[in-house]
């Protein structure tokens, strides 16, 4: 059990939201762990009020702190420590009125978090042992916030409800809240209809509204409670329309509780307007890895799709400083299923959790879920017993590769997914494969997708401006932005891109379909023009981008060019067969002529393979294969494509690493002094990696470590450590750090 010092909640407090003048803030949202966090308190009192809050420091459980008089009301400082992690509740009370004033929120480290099925599989005898098991087998693995899910089942409500038409006896949902206070929890309350009765889907939101309020009179005391989950998950603008008006009602009931949501991103357009959404605090992205146990979906996306689906959401989260967790799912599909059940095989949950930890900037993880591996357990399942230690060990990993390396700066490499109404195919059939062929070349990116401006962020209505905040976070952040086939952009993106480009920025374009906009011409933003796709053979250096091919030499490895040549029989026009040779061509692509532009890279025919226009104070990189097609057939000239663009804005990669396939993941820092890097293998079969260090000095001793351990594995001099063979086994991943030895 955890180490918890609780302080009863003082029950007689009355709840509402009378001091509508009231804020209350917090300084810092993500304070490091052990700094303090001052909490302001602003508003009119009467004379001898006093200010007080329970505090839940996650992991340890309840303690009260009081608040001096300040400027304008009051304030109190919150002593954080080194080795809590999670999401910090202070609820704050009025003691000369005996008022609830509200809430205040801030996270240290990360949150782990769990939904608890409380109208599921909760015994009726016993209840408080089981939920108490419950709780602190999820903290012995590093959990440290819940979603109280599922609250009103098929049968009841699991709290004495008025609003429903059938509640249970017992207050389970309370019993819960109890226990969370005491063992250091924060909670979301899952918010659904009244499931136990039919209802016509026009009543459902204001059955919502009322379940809402009243969970807020009967719970609002509880230091645990730190807010809203919406249940209803899905995909599509439809479902920010529902988030946002869940969120506004919740925050309409009280401003300073926390709102939640759990999309799939399958459309990537939601993901910005969700983050569009102001009310909304924290977004748990689903990243559809696993499937469903249905005989019926099968539709099972590659691991890394954890990374990709939370990435694309949290770039947009990023920008509006929201709280993004990553969601990994232990259920598997009938053809995978463990022991008859739907437990997923080890390797694929502990896979799920690194792919996760590769992601700049999010706030944490959740499972869905540890309550289904804790029922199994007590039924003596040892699988969901095997599947649990290999959770705590992905945990412990996680905290390894998120905070030593993934978590310390954001990726330089993003790619831009714009605004589209119809062009959904954009995800599937053109940023997906970019982003296995950025991961054969070992090269980690991440994801920002346009988020509607103020005013325009209610569909199906047609954003049309620029988004100033957007356009500022790239260009304060100097990232190198990549549209892989990008065909087309509309208004509020053509925008962005030009005025991105003219302010500084620079912009890689890849593909078959480099983008027309409805604000620039594309010949001017390229400089040249497009001539039809044919084949080639040939793509000779012109100029030096940086030190791997040089100019004059030619890049394009004839092995890759065309495949093995086979005979066929062949019928003519006029009917005749003969025996002919058929040569599969794999480079069949556009190329450009400049005009204000420069050739870098032409094709034997002398038309450009790679150019460079300079474009205001920016610069545009066009390249007309796609960045798998490139990839493919001159990897170091696209490893040097980036180290240029790269270099542009005073960045370096760390590392070249060669042997990487779509299936692998990977994160970099650079720190002083020191280079860091995570290979993710999510393979079952091993494979051999060979890092190439990009930042040594030739004669100055250095030393390559096992961060897993902290065994050193070489040592030497900048030269003898240019070239190191790595090999990760089938599921498993190597976590590295090259620094000086003196």
């Amino acid at each position: 059990m955890r180490k918890a010092f609780f302080i009863s909640a003082l029950f007689f407090f009355c709840i509402s939201n009378s001091f509508a003048s009231v804020s209350i803030s917090v300084d810092k949202l993500r304070p490091k762990p052990g700094e303090k966090v001052k909490v302001d308190v602003k508003g009119e009192f009467t004379e001898g009020t006093q200010v007080y809050a329970d505090v839940l420091e996650p992991g340890y459980g309840v303690k009260r702190i009081e608040f001096s008089k300040s400027t304008g009301g009051y304030e109190a400082s919150i002593q954080t420590s080194e080795s809590s992690k999670g999401l910090w509740n202070v609820t704050v009370y009025s003691s000369g009125d005996k008022k609830l004033l509200g809430k205040a929120h801030f996270i240290t480290g990360y949150i782990v978090g769990d939904f608890f099925i409380v109208g599921g599989s909760v015994p009726e005898k016993n209840t408080k042992a089981y939920m108490s098991e419950y709780l602190n087998g999820f903290s012995s693995i590093g959990g440290n916030f819940m979603v109280a899910h599922y609250i009103i089942n098929g049968k009841q409500a699991m709290y004495p409800s008025k609003v429903c038409k059938l509640s249970s006896k017992e207050d389970y949902l309370g019993m819960f809240l109890d226990l969370c206070d005491k063992e250091g929890y924060p909670v979301l309350i899952s918010i659904s209809w009244d499931f136990s009765r039919p209802m016509p889907y026009s009543e459902m939101f204001a059955n919502m509204q009322k379940i809402i309020s009243e969970l807020w009179v009967l719970y609002a005391k509880h230091p645990s409670f730190a807010g809203f989950y919406c249940l209803q998950e899905g995909s599509g603008l439809d479902l920010a329309l529902l988030v946002r008006q869940f969120c506004d009602y919740v925050k309409s009931v009280e401003p300073t509780l926390l709102t939640g949501c759990a999309p799939y991103v399958n459309d990537a357009v939601l993901a910005g307007y969700l983050a569009a959404i102001d009310n909304l605090d924290i977004v748990i992205y689903q990243g559809q890895v696993m499937a469903s146990y249905r005989t019926d979906n099968r539709l099972c996306f590659p691991i890394n799709r954890t990374r990709d689906n939370t990435c694309l959401a949290n770039g947009a989260n990023l920008i509006k400083n929201k709280i993004t967790l990553c969601h990994f799912e232990i259920f598997g599909p009938a053809e995978k299923a463990v022991a008859g059940k739907y437990l997923a095989p080890k390797e694929d949950i502990i896979t799920q959790i690194w792919s996760a930890a590769t992601i700049y900037g999010t706030d944490g993880i959740t499972i869905f879920t540890y309550h289904d591996l804790f029922n199994y357990m007590k039924d003596g399942l040892k699988e969901a017993k095997e599947d649990i230690k290999v959770t705590a060990q992905g945990y412990k990993d996680f905290d390894l590769i998120f905070s030593k390396i993934a978590n310390i700066k954001q990726n330089p490499i993003v790619f831009y997914y714009p605004y589209t109404d119809f062009c959904v195919h954009y995800w599937r059939e053109a940023f997906l494969p970019a982003f296995g062929a950025l991961r054969s070349l070992g090269i980690p990116f991440d994801i920002i997708p346009f988020i509607p401006p103020v005013g325009e962020e209610i569909p199906p209505f047609y954003p049309m401006n620029l988004n100033t905040l957007q356009l500022d976070y790239l260009l304060k952040n100097k990232f190198v932005v990549v549209l892989p086939d990008v065909s087309g952009m509309q208004e509020t993106d053509s925008i962005l891109l030009k005025r991105f480009i003219e302010e500084g920025g620079i912009v890689i374009l890849f593909g078959h379909n480099i983008p027309y906009g409805d604000r620039f011409a594309r010949k001017d933003l390229c400089g040249g023009n497009e001539n039809k796709a044919t084949n080639h053979s040939d793509i000779i250096m012109k100029e030096t981008l940086a030190n791997r091919i040089k100019a004059g030499e030619n890049e394009l490895d004839p092995s890759l060019l065309f495949s093995s040549s086979s005979k066929a029989i062949v019928t003519l026009k006029n009917g005749d067969s003969v025996l002919s040779t058929i040569t599969s061509e794999i480079l069949n692509s556009p190329s450009w002529t400049p005009t204000t532009a420069k050739p870098i890279a032409v094709f034997e025919d002398g038309s450009s393979a790679v150019m460079l226009n300079n474009f205001g104070k920016g610069k545009v990189l066009t390249i007309p294969l796609s960045l798998t097609q490139a990839a493919e057939v001159m990897p170091d000239l696209v490893r040097d494509i980036f180290d240029y663009a790269l270099k542009q804005n005073g960045n370096v990669r760390p590392f070249d690493i060669l042997g990487g396939n779509k299936d692998m993941d990977f994160a970099m820092a650079t720190l002083p002094n020191e280079s860091r890097v995570a290979m993710i293998n999510h393979t079952n079969k091993p494979v051999e990696m060979t890092l190439l260090p990009l930042t040594m000095q030739a004669d100055k001793k250095y030393k390559l470590v096992n961060m897993r351990n902290g065994k050193v594995i070489k040592t030497g001099t900048g030269k003898e450590l240019s070239n190191n063979t790595i090999n990760i086994k089938a599921f498993d991943f190597s976590a590295l750090s090259l620094l000086p030895t003196e």
